[in-house]
Formats: structure tokens, sequence, C-alpha cells
């Protein structure tokens, strides 16, 4: 009952549209039979006049005539042509209306209709969904597989169907691979676009062979000596295809099985490249062109979408359409200028929508790779109209990358974030920002892997420096054990003899974690830690200074010795005793000072000068003191490697056993690093846990206190993200460059590498990093800029410093009540005597 006073509500609303008094007269030109037809139409409560010029479109004059027939007419409003060549819009007068808007739709090729192949389908006769807010299409294909979204033109509508913008994108991808030989196969209804490729390409000095496949009835009769010319001699063979779906299966079948007519004596398709500009394209028919050109390794395709016939049903389903939007927008109150206006404004703009292609403005490059599930086409760029590429890989990566399912072993060992080892359901699994390189490789290089570990779990260390043999991850390569090490393994010079080293994919440094001093040991200074000893030494100096120069001002100062200015200085008091002068300066620094200025002007300037210096110092102890009691100061327990050789007796320090920091250190020229490396032999003979393998294990014994581990500062993070008490120094040391590792002169390295770069300059490797680095955390009594309440151990030396002074004060009390006693019994004693 609900859905049906809802069905009522709107049926209402359609009925009160303020533009149905307001007939809209639409008039059509489309091809038929040379008759002319009215129809009356109603679509939600807007009448419509529909006049239909059904011509011959491929004669140029009768839709010349129709459309200046139907301008001449003042009744219609608006003027749909579709269905016709697009030679037409090179000819601006054939479209010039004085009156109406004339909306050109389903423009064909010259040549051949690649729209015709839709002719025959059965198209609905049913308007568009009320639902939909743009004409819903649904007698046209939903998807074109090209880029709409490129802001790289400033062309008309028009412009955009006359350009020819596939010889420029041909002749780039060409230019971009350099060749300068190729062979060219097309059909006839191409020779227009032939006409261009052939100019554009002699201006870059490309030579080329061309072959019209409508007049060659065997193919391989051509493929002969094409190869007997280029691959017999093992030199690449360079093909460019300009043909529709059908021709182009029919080269590429007979070079599909080229090689097998010659028992394979032939290498076609290794040393083939052929680059295919593809009309028609689809999904349907990549499909079929991967089918026939299966054995090819290197196959690219222009992919130049299916044209779409415009037929009149999408026209009125598009008036369906725009007829409910233009109601909703009434029914919104949003409209501001005329119901007709507005509607054809919104029905030309949603007519261009019924033929996606139009607004292409890129053709994506696909190339034929080696998957799993066997030959798939993958997406390696785009030309755009104005024939200019962008390519996120090689548009054949299969001549130089494609490793066509070929298995690698692959070496690892876990360290975080690098490679972490979980295991999950008794089988374990590697991920981390090693892992995701690794398949990110395995997949741009079409290879598989198998992963395995040293049985030694070390990562590659001299065991014999006379014949140099390393053992773990480098001795595995140096034995050619694995083909690949994929770990936080970093370049060495002493490493480079036993194995290759790939493009960089991480640089770090070598640092010291500790453990955080307890940052409640020194709070009971905070009051005196605003300043340097230096500042409060000066500040307590030219206290005394001070003092003595105002007392010795006031009490010698000429001045006084006017009468009334000593008799006025008596009376109220001033600066010419010690006490009072020092009380007074004192009580300046604290922001009170006394009740009397001194009266003299030298007295005065002194002291004006002192409370400036005293509102300078004030200032900023208090500005700095609110600092020490909001923010932890964190400071390790020493900041360099020579302070904590200095603590040697203190602390002990280790590394990662089996890795480059253990040799490096006690053979290296650097008197500091030497140290560290006999301190290493030395507490090793007591302690072999300070070369432990597990970094994990370090981190342990860093807590515990007293001890310090060297390592890799990636690794350290995560644990100081994890655990507040650690932190590293700042000294840093020893970059590390984290690599792939390959056999010694490996070919493969090369191929990784350029690949590595790819990904670099993509920004896989950032994505990756924030994905396994340690999120910033804020541990329990760090730095934090938002304010938090002030603990009694923050400000216990304010306490100090009353206890203190009552401290003192009762001592004064009682110095000063003994005085007083001796000074009233004194005159009676000597009385008595």
């Amino acid at each position: 009952m609900i859905v049906a006073c809802g069905v009522i509500i709107f049926v209402s609303a359609a009925s009160s549209f303020a533009c149905k008094y307001e007939t809209i007269t639409i008039g059509i030109v489309a091809n038929g039979t040379g008759v002319v037809e009215t129809e009356n139409l109603s679509r939600h409560g807007q009448n419509f006049i529909i006049v239909k010029h059904l011509v011959d479109t491929t004669e140029l004059f009768r839709i010349y005539s129709a459309v200046q027939r139907l301008d001449a007419n003042k009744s219609v409003d608006v003027i749909v042509l579709i269905d016709y060549d697009a030679i037409l819009l090179t000819i601006p007068t054939y479209f010039q209306t004085r009156n109406k808007i004339l909306i050109k739709l389903g423009a064909r090729d010259g040549h051949n209709m690649i729209s015709d192949v839709l002719s025959n389908v059965q198209h609905p006769t049913r308007a568009c969904n009320s639902n939909d807010r743009r004409c819903s299409h649904d007698s046209l294909p939903s998807q074109t597989y090209c880029l709409t979204d490129l802001n790289i033109t400033n062309k008309n509508r028009d412009e955009l169907v006359i350009a020819n913008s596939v010889p420029p994108a041909i002749q780039a991808v060409v230019k971009r691979l350099q060749w300068k030989n190729i062979f060219i196969f097309y059909e006839s209804s191409k020779e227009k676009e032939l006409s261009s490729l052939v100019d554009g390409l002699s201006k870059d000095g490309v030579l080329f062979a061309m072959y019209n496949v409508d007049h060659v009835k065997d193919v391989l009769s051509v493929l002969k000596p094409i190869y007997k010319l280029k691959g017999a001699a093992k030199k690449d063979i360079h093909v460019v295809i300009v043909c529709g779906v059908a021709n182009t299966k029919r080269v590429l079948k007979a070079a599909n099985k080229f090689d097998s007519l010659h028992n394979e004596k032939t290498v076609l398709k290794m040393f083939s490249k052929w680059l295919v500009a593809l009309y028609g394209y689809s999904r349907a028919a990549a499909n079929e062109l991967k089918n026939h050109a299966k054995d090819l390794d290197n196959v690219a395709v222009l992919a130049l979408p299916q044209k779409r016939k415009i037929y009149i049903q999408n026209v009125y389903d598009c008036i369906d359409s725009t007829t409910l939007e233009l109601l909703r927008e009434e029914l919104d109150g949003s409209i501001e200028i005329g119901c007709k206006q507005k509607f054809i404004e919104m029905f030309e703009k949603n007519a261009y929508t019924l033929n996606p292609t139009n607004q292409c403005r890129g053709y994506y490059i696909d190339t034929l790779l080696w998957k799993e599930k066997g030959r798939q086409f993958s997406s390696v760029g785009y030309a755009d109209i104005n024939g200019k590429l962008a390519l996120n890989s090689d548009v054949f990566p299969n001549t130089r990358f494609g490793y066509n399912k070929r298995s690698f072993i692959v070496s690892t060992l876990a360290y975080s974030p690098f490679v972490v080892k979980r295991k999950v359901n008794n089988t374990f699994i590697y991920e981390g920002f090693c892992m995701d390189l690794l398949k990110e490789l395995s997949n741009k290089l079409n290879f598989t892997y198998t992963i395995t570990e040293p049985a030694d779990r070390k990562w590659g260390s001299v065991i014999n420096r006379e014949n140099l043999t390393f053992n773990g991850l480098v001795g595995q390569l140096q034995r050619e054990e694995v083909d690949i090490v994929a770990s936080a393994i970093s370049v060495q010079a002493e490493r480079d003899p036993a194995m290759d080293f790939s493009y960089p994919y991480y640089y770090g440094y070598t640092t010291v974690l500790v453990k955080k001093p307890d940052i409640y040991a020194t709070k009971w200074r905070t009051l005196v830690d605003p300043f340097k000893w230096e500042v409060l030494l000066t500040i307590g100096a030219s206290l005394l200074v001070v003092t003595v120069l105002v007392f010795l001002l006031e009490k010698y100062n000429p001045f006084y010795t006017i009468p009334q200015q000593a008799a006025l200085r008596e009376e109220n008091g001033g600066l010419h005793t010690w006490h009072s002068s020092f009380w007074y300066v004192f009580g300046a620094l604290l922001c009170q000072g006394g009740l009397h200025l001194p009266e003299s002007t030298a007295g005065r300037t002194l002291i004006s000068c002192w409370w400036l210096t005293c509102i300078i110092i004030v200032g900023t102890y208090c500005g700095n003191l609110i600092a020490f009691l909001t923010v932890t100061k964190e400071k390790p327990p020493f900041n360099t490697l020579q302070d904590m050789i200095e603590l040697k007796g203190t602390y002990k320090w280790g590394t990662i056993g089996g890795t480059v920091w253990e040799s490096m250190f006690p053979n290296s020229s650097n008197p500091t690093f030497r140290k560290m490396g006999e301190a290493f032999i030395e507490f090793n003979k007591s302690d072999p846990t300070i070369l432990h393998g597990n970094p994990a294990f370090h981190v342990q014994r860093v807590k515990k206190g007293k001890y310090a581990w060297i390592g890799d500062k990636t690794y350290m993070e995560i644990a100081m993200a994890t655990e507040c008490s650690l932190m590293t120094i700042k000294e840093e040391f020893m970059p590390l460059i984290y690599v792939l590792g390959f056999k010694n002169n490996s070919s493969h390295a090369a191929i990784f590498s350029e690949q590595i770069i790819k990904i670099h300059e993509g920004g896989l490797l950032q994505i990756w990093k924030r994905k396994w680095w340690p999120k910033s955390s804020f541990c329990s009594g760090n730095s934090i800029t938002e304010a938090k309440p002030i603990s009694l151990m923050d400000v216990q030396s304010a306490f100090y410093v009353c206890f203190i002074g009552i401290f003192f004060g009762l001592f004064a009390f009682v110095v000063e009540k003994v005085v007083h006693r001796y000074r009233t019994l004194s005159p009676r004693i000597k009385t008595i005597q």
C-alpha cells in the first residue's frame, strides 16, 4: 500500500509538470527511404512532436537539404542528425543552422563503417528506467575500452571526430621503440590512415615495406622472405598491423604457426615484435586474438574501441530520461531558466553520451604476457589522441623481462619489516617489504619462485679469508645453491666477488639501541634545569655585583649630603645598608623589589637597568620552566660511539652474529670502530650471546639495561614503536644499502634492477614502506603537544625550595632571637658588674 501511494504521488507530480503545456518539437535526420514522418510523443506529462526526415545518408546533399528544411521550420526546437559520414564535418557549411541547435551523433568512417557490425542487433523499444538520471542506453554496450578523462585538447566535438588520431599514436610507439626498419600489413579500408602513417614514418627516417593483406592470398608466403632477411640473422623483426579484427587474426594466425610449419627450426616467435593497431577492439576480439597469437612472445595492441551505431530508438530513450531529469530538477526548484530551453540544454548534454567512443581521449596499449592461466593481455600504458605516449612498462616486456613462468629458488631470513615469518596451519608463510617486492617482480617479470632458508641461519660473513668463503645467505649464492636472495642484505665490498647486487630498494643506517634512563631520576632539579649552569652562575654573580653597586651608590652618593634628602632616607628607609640593598636586588629577581626606590639619579638608573634584566631573565625562565614541566626530557646515556666506549666497564654491546657488523668492526681502519670490534671479541669470550642471531633477543636484553645493541635502525624503529623504554643514540654510521642478491656474474641482476627502478619510480616502494613500517605512536611520558596534568614528581623541586626556605627562615628566627636576647641581657650584665 505504501508503494502504491508513492507511485500515485510521483504520477501526480508528473501530471503537474509545468512544461507539459509547452510542446517541444524535435527534428531527426536519419538513414531511410526518403520519407518525412511526424509522430506525437508523450513522456511523463510532457508532449513532444518528432519530425523525422529519413533520407539516404550516403548522399551529402540529401542530409544538407533535410537539415536546412528543419532549420527553416519555426516549430522545430532542436535537430538531431544520426548515422552520417564523418567527412561531412570537414565542410562546416553543411551543418550551419541559423536558429536551431544541431546535435550530431553516430558519425561513421568514410571507407568502412565499423558500427555496421551492430546493424542486425535487435533494439528494445521500452523507455529508460525511471530511476536513471542519464540515458540508459540499454541497447548499447555498457563499456568502452579507452581513456575518457584526459584533459589534453581544446578541440571541439567535431574536430575530435575528424581528427585521425591513430597514425600519430602508431608513429609515437614506433619512435619510442626506436624501430628503424618495419614491415606494415594493412587492409584497403585503412588506406587513409596508412597514408598519414607513411608520411610520419618517412619524416622520422624509418624504412618500411608494405603489404596489402586484401591482395595477399597466403600470408606465409610473405613471412618467409621477411624471416630470411631478418630472423635468420637473429635480428629483431618489427611488424605493424593496421587492420580490422578479421585480417589481424589472419596475419597473426599465419605468424603463430610459422615455426611449427618449419619443424621449429625457425625462431620467428622469439625474434619478431608485433604492434597491432586493432580497429573494433573488444574483449571478445582480444580473446580471439590471443588464441591466434598464443605462441608469439611479443604482441602489443593499440586498442581502438568498437564504434557504436546510433538508432532512433536511442534518441527516444534519451528524450525519456532527459524528461525525468528535468522533472526532478523542477520538483527541487532548481530550474532558473525556461523549461524548454533547459530541456534542450540537458538533452544535448545527454545525447552526446549515447556513444562513449566519441569521448575517447586516449587508447590503451596492451601487451600479450605469459600468465598462470595462459596468455593474457595486460595494459602497459596509453597513447593520447595527439600522439603522446604514457608508458608504465615496456611495450614488449617479454623480450627482456618475460621469464615465461621460469621457477627461481629464493633464499631469505626473517628480519622485520623486510621479511616477516608467520606460522599458519603448520605452514610457514613469508610476508613483509621484501616479499611484496618479490611478488611484484614475479608479476612483472612473469616467473615463479620457491622460498628456502640457509641451514646455518646466518646472513653472510667471511669464514675463510684466504679463499674468501662466506656462510649464510651469501654462501648459498657463492655455492650457486639458490638463484636469488630476498631479505635485508646490504651491499658490501667484500661480498662483491661472491655475488651480484640489484638496484637498491632501501637505504638505511646503523645506530645503537639503548634503554632510556629513568626520567624521574633528575626531577628533583626541575627548577634549575631551565638554565644551564653557566647562566645560573652568571645570574648569581650579577646579583652580588649589583648589590654591591647599589649599596655603594646609595651609601656614598653626594645627593644624600643634602640634609633634607638624608633625613628623608633615614625616615623612609633606603638602600644604603647591605641587607636592604641585597633584599631589594634579590626581590627584583622574583618580580617583587622593595617598598622604596632610590632617590638619587644614579641609583634609579642602575635599578631600572637591573629591573629590565630581571624581566628578561624571569620571562625566559618561566617559559622554559613550563616546557620542562609539560614535556618529558629523554636523553640517552650516551650519544656517540666514543662515549659508549668510555662506558665500557658499565655497558656491554653486541650485534647479530654472521653479519657484516661482526666482521666489519674488528677489521676497520676507523679507530673507534676497531675498539668496538675488539670489545666484541672480548665480550664474546665470556658472553657468546652478544652475537646472538635473533634481533629480538638483543632487544629484550637492551630492555634489561646496561646493554647496547648495534644494528639496523629500521628494526629498532619497530621495536621502539611497541616499547617506550627504548631509544637510539643520535649518531648514525655505516650506511646500509639493501638489495636483492644474485649469483656472481648473473645476467638476471640487470633485468631485475631495471624493473626495480620502474617500481621505485611508480611509488610502490613508498606504499610498501607505509604498509610495513611502524606507525607514529606516542608513548606515555614522551614529548606531546597537548596539555597534561602536572604530577607531584614534576613539581617536587618546588617543595624542596619551600622546605629549604622554612629551614633557613627558622634558622634566621633562632639567630635573631639569640641576638635579641644577647642585646637585652648585655646591659644588665654590665650594670651588675
